[in-house]
């Protein structure tokens, strides 16, 4: 995918086709004043875009409408892991799903299963693939594409996963990510959210042999600013803690052991006390970062709006300034699919975005000529 038009500067084609990602509303005079290049210039990349298959084709009385990407052009693949299942989706740039694929295999070695499980199933596809993005519960390293740590998967020295992987006879990027991240991927991604937003998510796993309890419970936050996840300095942002664990609040009957929790789809009077503890919690922690949306999920079979109601009251009491700092509280039904799909928004945030920040420019899908 050569550049065959002379002088004209690489880094401005890939800036453009950044633009056009970032923003539904992108449109050729604003491109031209972002990149601070004549108007003669963006049409001529325009068109070498539209060209290329990358951009839609405007009628000619229509330039001043936003320019759209073709939403077919690429597709990036979403694998989540956990160790009860795994996930596998193949989204557009649009975020439509156009494959997807469950297994619910127990399975103890993340690198294996990748390779020896999940490739296999990408080859058989329709779809080639530009990248993949695994999701994974635990504390990973996305630049070195390390999983530091993980519980579930009782990881307790960093793992360091092929930066590539082979799939139809081409190497593709390969990213890792923890899965709560990657849900807030497919925000920003295909949502295009870039408020400061934070996102609150529980899984709870099925207990095969007993209906009245829970196998596990999974599930953390993530928190994001202009698109970007928050990290920490160890890169372990976003683990919730359990506040009421600490000795102090122990007497006062608020704390739920492990154990206990696992019973809240059957114990009314501890799944109140569980979502009281996380609402304080998420209030607190919210008020602290200051966010301007809570996106929530997994908590809809213990009543949801309930939930919502208790953090929107709790966050009346915690913040300083209630006036100032309006905040959305956004619920969600879990889908199955979410986790891995966010996975692949992951990918085009690598592709289109981080390699156009880097300072030596070499995009993964402008070749340079």
């Amino acid at each position: 995918m050569g550049i065959s038009f002379g002088k004209t500067n690489y880094r401005q084609i890939c800036q453009m086709l950044k633009l056009v990602y970032q923003d539904r509303n992108m449109t050729r005079s604003r491109i031209a004043s972002t990149l601070d290049i004549d108007r003669a210039m963006v049409t001529h990349i325009y068109q070498y875009l539209v060209r290329e298959g990358w951009i839609k084709e405007q009628p000619t009385n229509l330039k001043k409408l936003p320019l759209r990407l073709c939403e077919d052009k690429l597709f990036a693949a979403g694998i989540e892991i956990q160790p009860e299942y795994q996930i596998l989706t193949i989204c557009n740039i649009a975020g439509t799903i156009v494959f997807k694929h469950k297994w619910n295999s127990k399975i103890k070695s993340v690198s294996d299963f990748i390779l020896n499980t999940a490739c296999p199933m990408l080859e058989t596809s329709d779809y080639e693939v530009a990248g993949a993005a695994i999701a994974i519960p635990g504390i990973c390293d996305t630049k070195q594409n390390s999983i530091l740590r993980s519980v579930p998967f009782n990881i307790k020295e960093s793992i360091t996963l092929p930066s590539e992987i082979s799939v139809k006879g081409r190497n593709i990027p390969l990213f890792v990510e923890n899965d709560i991240r990657c849900w807030s991927w497919g925000k920003v991604s295909f949502n295009k959210e870039y408020d400061c937003f934070m996102t609150v998510i529980q899984h709870f796993i099925d207990d095969k042999n007993d209906p009245l309890r829970f196998s596990r419970i999974t599930g953390g936050m993530s928190f994001f600013i202009n698109g970007k996840p928050m990290l920490g300095a160890h890169g372990c942002a976003g683990e919730m803690p359990v506040l009421f664990k600490v000795k102090e609040l122990q007497n006062t009957g608020n704390y739920l052991t492990y154990e206990q929790r696992l019973e809240v789809r059957s114990n009314k009077e501890i799944a109140k006390q569980f979502l009281e503890n996380t609402a304080i919690t998420l209030s607190y922690l919210s008020t602290v970062f200051d966010a301007k949306k809570i996106f929530i999920s997994g908590f809809e079979a213990f009543h949801a709006k309930d939930f919502e109601n208790s953090i929107k009251n709790l966050l009346k009491q915690y913040q300083f300034y209630p006036d100032l700092q309006q905040v959305e509280i956004i619920t969600e039904a879990s889908k199955p699919e979410e986790t891995s799909k966010g996975a692949c928004g992951l990918v085009f945030e690598e592709l289109f975005v981080s390699d156009c920040e880097t300072e030596a420019l070499d995009s993964r899908l402008i070749a340079k000529k």
